[in-house]
């Protein structure tokens, strides 16, 4: 039978109450690094509550052999850049021979994304064409958006190879 002076003996100081409030439902997780930490701030609450005592306090039970300190992870990898991009090229040809694009001016001037589109060969102008054909390019089976095939008079041409 519970004593009839339960009440009485209840703790009033808050800081000990709050710490009670902060375990977790039974049944739910706790994992041990957080009761340890919640033991520790316990220990502490009773020292404001009660005063420091000069005798030790009771030895904690020695954790398992703690696994060393992950390491942080890596930050992400940048995303890796297109080869005709790292060169500045707009212009490529794919590696089936196909000439694409991946911006195109908009009405308004402005340069609009239009990852992998096809363009003619007239609006290439003097811009450098990037071939990731490599040592096979033939600049005269590259196709254009209009499935023109070949190289216009005086289009560059770079790539690796």
């Amino acid at each position: 039978m519970p004593d009839a002076d339960y009440g009485s003996r209840w703790p009033s100081n808050p800081l000990l109450v709050a710490m009670v409030w902060q375990l977790p439902l039974v049944g739910s997780a706790f994992p041990g690094a957080a009761r340890r930490k919640w033991l520790e701030m316990m220990a502490m609450a009773f020292d404001v509550a009660y005063g420091l005592e000069d005798a030790p306090l009771p030895e904690a039970r020695p954790a398992a052999a703690a696994a060393p300190a992950a390491a942080p992870p890596a930050p992400p990898a940048a995303p890796k850049r297109a080869a005709h991009l790292v060169a500045g090229c707009d212009y490529y040809v794919d590696q089936e021979g196909y000439a694409r694009c991946d911006v195109q001016s908009g009405p308004d001037g402005i340069p609009l994304a239009t990852p992998g589109r096809r363009p003619l060969a007239g609006e290439v102008g003097e811009e450098v064409i990037y071939d990731y054909r490599g040592a096979a390019r033939d600049r005269a089976t590259v196709v254009w958006g209009d499935d023109a095939i070949g190289a216009l008079p005086g289009m560059a041409f770079c790539g690796p190879g």
